[in-house]
């Protein structure tokens, strides 16, 4: 599992990479902090669970009109999570998502996120402290 140390400014309702800069437990050394990606290593395809929380936000007194926690598989998108609204909400949202990937030797998965404001700044929250955005896998089946 990563998680974000700090907030990440993304561009106002523009699908965006999540860095995870701080590496929780990584048993395969599969992830790497320089890319932010998760990477199928030599002899460990198989059946995956991945799983991403993110905490976006518009700042301490901004609104959020729509975010997105997206999954991506090879550089495509796999599988999101999305929320809209007919207005405008809160300054901070967290949303979740996750599956389960069948991954070759190779193959890697990287997290996006998307955050538009209806006023604010677009952010992805992290803080080392309280894990507000995270990202993790594990196989589960050869």
């Amino acid at each position: 599992e990563v998680i974000k140390s700090s907030t990440q400014t993304v561009t106002d309702g523009s699908t965006t990479k999540i860095t995870f800069d701080t590496e929780i437990f990584d048993t395969a050394s599969a992830y790497d902090t320089s890319t932010s990606k998760f990477t199928v290593p030599s002899g460990q395809a198989g059946k995956y669970f991945i799983y991403s929380g993110l905490t976006h936000t518009s700042g301490t007194s901004g609104q959020i009109s729509d975010c997105r926690t997206v999954i991506f598989k090879n550089g495509s998108q796999h599988k999101g999570a999305f929320l809209i609204f007919g207005g405008t909400t809160g300054s901070f949202l967290s949303l979740n998502t996750f599956s389960t990937i069948d991954l070759s030797v190779g193959d890697y998965i990287e997290i996006y996120g998307l955050v538009n404001v209806g006023s604010g700044t677009a952010q992805v929250g992290g803080d080392a402290s309280d894990d507000r955005s995270y990202f993790g896998g594990y196989k589960i089946i050869e």
